[in-house]
């Protein structure tokens, strides 16, 4: 009897340490797995940092790249915020083509569109010359309107015409396509 009382007790004790050393290979089993998942989250964070750093880079390189071209792009459009500068441009040629000029309104029709409305007094040469100039702007400008007449007492040249010396008041309509107003 005493050997089978030997036998259960190393029965009893080889369960309990098989209980133990299974119970101990599960849990490392469940640490290995949840830790192998937060190295998984990891690794993904990481690459996806690493993504996004890569983007980032490339995109400040091509900003960069193109900053020069970006400036001259910009000669070709107008913003809100300098429409002041744009009348006193329009107000030097006037000057340059030896004119009276003067801007009479400014609008906003639409968030691409800058209407100005403006008369001029000056020769018909010099009040075509500002036309002209404004014309050649670097910017998208059409004439909506445009009326020349010649005013007061004008000098009649051979054969009756009139000189084209004499004083001409003109009124324009102009709008500026490539204005650049707030995006709603």
């Amino acid at each position: 009897m005493k050997k089978s009382t030997n036998v259960k007790n190393i029965l009893i004790v080889a369960i309990i340490f098989n209980i133990i050393a299974i119970s101990g290979y599960v849990f490392a089993f469940y640490i290995v797995k949840e830790k192998s998942k937060e190295a998984s989250v990891a690794t993904n964070d990481l690459e996806v940092y690493r993504t996004k750093s890569a983007n980032l880079s490339t995109v400040q390189y091509a900003v960069d790249r193109t900053r020069e071209d970006r400036e001259k792009l910009e000669k070709y459009f107008i913003s809100k915020d300098e429409i002041i500068s744009f009348i006193e441009r329009i107000e030097a040629l006037g000057a340059d083509a030896k004119v009276e000029l003067k801007i009479s309104g400014i609008e906003e029709v639409d968030q691409n569109t800058l209407r100005f409305n403006f008369s001029t007094k000056g020769t018909f040469v010099d009040t075509m010359h500002l036309v002209s100039l404004v014309e050649h702007l670097p910017l998208k400008i059409e004439f909506r309107t445009a009326n020349i007449r010649a005013s007061g007492n004008t000098n009649l040249g051979s054969g009756g015409t009139k000189v084209l010396d004499s004083v001409w008041d003109g009124n324009f309509v102009a709008e500026v396509l490539s204005f650049v107003g707030e995006q709603k």
